[in-house]
């Protein structure tokens, strides 16, 4: 058995800036797990993943903590360090949620000190709030994934996610990929720009292999 050091912690982030303009905080939390002692090959590209949770169901919660963990122990296996960062979303009062998770994303991984990561978002929200981090943030390439749920969430109100969530777009310099059940959720701005591979399964061991296929296809 390889030896894994995982660190989770609980977040409540509270800055003087989001206090005097919106008077409250958001929670997240933040699990770190080292490359395996085990692995011959220690990989220098970090891996940065991002889920969202806008329900409160603990079972739904567990589901989304349990994926991101499976995902990590894979990436570990195979020499890679990565963080995981899953992210409650702001409440309705909330009238810019967007900037609310961007300033936290940007003040969570500020403090990790690392290379510019591959990030792997999960779920429409999550590849916004992306979206925006890598319009700002060094990283190495961007995944955006379907959101995985044993229970099929509710459909997002487009009008609503664009208005709270508006896409930010971005000089695609980096390598870009796209793992969905359709085409068309690529967003506009990256068609031509971006890989796109079809959709079979959330599960972490598929979307791990699919996702590590790609990186060995662009010499990640």
């Amino acid at each position: 058995m390889f030896k894994l050091q995982r660190l989770v912690q609980r977040i409540d982030f509270v800055s003087a800036k989001h206090i005097s303009l919106l008077n409250k905080r958001t929670k997240f939390t933040l699990a770190k797990m080292d490359a395996s002692e085990t692995c011959p090959i220690q990989r220098p590209t970090p891996i940065l993943l991002l889920n969202t949770i806008a329900t409160k169901d603990v079972h739904d919660k567990q589901d989304i903590f349990d994926w991101s963990n499976k995902l990590q122990s894979q990436f570990s296996k195979e020499g890679y360090f990565s963080v995981s960062i899953n992210m409650t979303l702001p409440d309705k009062e909330d009238k810019e949620p967007l900037k609310t998770c961007y300033q936290e994303l940007k003040q969570a991984t500020s403090e990790l000190s690392f290379f510019p990561p591959l990030m792997i978002s999960s779920g429409e929200i999550a590849w916004r709030i992306s979206q925006k981090y890598v319009s700002n943030r060094p990283v190495s390439g961007l995944i955006m994934v379907e959101e995985h749920q044993k229970q099929q969430p509710p459909p997002i109100n487009q009008e609503i996610l664009d208005k709270f969530y508006p896409t930010s777009e971005f000089e695609p310099h980096f390598p870009l990929l796209m793992i969905s059940s359709s085409s068309s959720s690529v967003p506009h701005f990256l068609n031509g720009w971006i890989d796109h591979i079809n959709l079979e399964s959330t599960s972490s061991h598929h979307l791990f292999k699919t996702i590590i296929q790609w990186m060995d296809d662009i010499g990640m």
